[in-house]
């Protein structure tokens, strides 16, 4: 099973879009929301390669932004000790993740390419009949390098019209955990006109919110609401 999450535009998102919901603050449990649950298979430690699309040489800003989203998810790692692990660059081909599984060491890759909105997860997702349960084997993840998007790499304010790197990734890695990436609204919180999910966003909004905004950084840092749910699951 192959499941595709983007995060698109706050300014894309209609306003006819939006459904109220209410009592989300208070309610951690993953399986409320993201049900069925997919953990990755057998262990938590999860290797991921930058490919050399990402720009800039190895090292650049690009590349430490993107660290910098998968450190916020291992300071908060559940007893389990799950992590984003770094392994470095490498250069392959963009395919369908469960084409990954049986054939590298590297759990997810992370590449620069044309895409309709600013980032892409994508897991590759089995089911195990004996345990009943969900689990997934390889991932990868993708930024838009159309000029629909300019990207920011530092880490203060956010330029008008500029989309946040760090953004971005602490957002399509929390898809990569696998604790956020079914139910209704496709591993995001459901959207609405508040302090949850509010369109054009509010200081408070969730890291899983499904919408980024040029020119802010509402879905930075990582939101308590995420942490809790992120440890419920691991």
């Amino acid at each position: 099973m192959r499941r595709r999450d983007d995060f698109v535009l706050g300014m894309l998102l209609g306003a006819s879009l939006l459904v109220p919901w209410s009592n989300a603050v208070s309610a951690h449990n993953p399986g409320t929301y993201f049900s069925p649950l997919v953990f990755w298979d057998n262990h938590q430690d999860i290797d991921y390669k930058i490919d050399d699309s990402i720009p800039g040489t190895n090292g650049s800003a690009f590349e430490d932004r993107i660290s910098d989203g998968a450190g916020a998810w291992n300071a908060v790692t559940g007893v389990n000790g799950f992590t984003f692990d770094d392994m470095g660059n490498s250069s392959t081909n963009w395919a369908d993740p469960c084409t990954w599984e049986n054939s590298a060491a590297v759990d997810i890759r992370v590449f620069y390419r044309d895409l309709a909105v600013p980032g892409v997860s994508l897991l590759c997702v089995r089911y195990d009949s004996q345990i009943g349960a969900y689990y997934s084997t390889a991932g990868r993840m993708g930024f838009n390098d159309d000029n629909s998007v300019t990207w920011y790499t530092g880490t203060g304010n956010v330029p008008a019209g500029e989309v946040s790197v760090e953004e971005v990734a602490l957002h399509e890695l929390g898809h990569l955990t696998g604790t956020f990436y079914n139910g209704a609204y496709e591993g995001h919180w459901q959207p609405e006109p508040s302090f949850a999910c509010a369109l054009g966003g509010a200081e408070s909004d969730f890291t899983m919110c499904p919408l980024v905004t040029p020119g802010k950084s509402y879905l930075l840092p990582l939101d308590a609401h995420d942490i809790d749910t992120f440890q419920n699951a691991y």
